[in-house]
């Protein structure tokens, strides 16, 4: 059976293109597409990347970048959907939960945020 695991926080260089452009690859040549974004990696190797995407899986990293509460949320949605589905089974059999997913929560956006930090300390 399939395991969940969360990609590791690192920093890659992007940038925008504004013309097609083929980009040799680890997996071959590809297309990239104007408004697609062109990512350098961790070993340097490139690939294109929608918009889309981009947007979704990567923010700017800079002195003042601050983590939006929609990615924080995003992270740690699958709390709020235990929380759900405690409060619909039996509210009273789960009460004792509550105070312990909530320091989960509250350690893990916590670690976050000194995750995020080092980060910028780093760059």
């Amino acid at each position: 059976m399939a395991r969940q695991y969360q990609k590791i926080p690192i920093v890659v260089e992007a940038e925008q293109l504004t013309k097609r452009t083929t980009i040799l690859t680890l997996e071959g040549q590809m297309i990239g597409n104007p408004g697609d974004w062109l990512i350098t990696g961790i070993e340097g190797e490139q690939y294109p990347c929608k918009d889309s995407v981009f947007r979704k899986t990567y923010r700017e990293v800079g002195r003042n970048t601050k983590t939006p509460l929609r990615d924080v949320y995003e992270r740690f949605k699958h709390l709020d959907m235990l929380f759900t589905r405690l409060a619909l089974e039996e509210p009273k059999a789960h009460e004792d939960k509550y105070p312990h997913v909530c320091g989960v929560l509250w350690m893990a956006i916590v670690r976050e945020m000194r995750m995020e930090d080092e980060t910028k300390n780093d760059l």
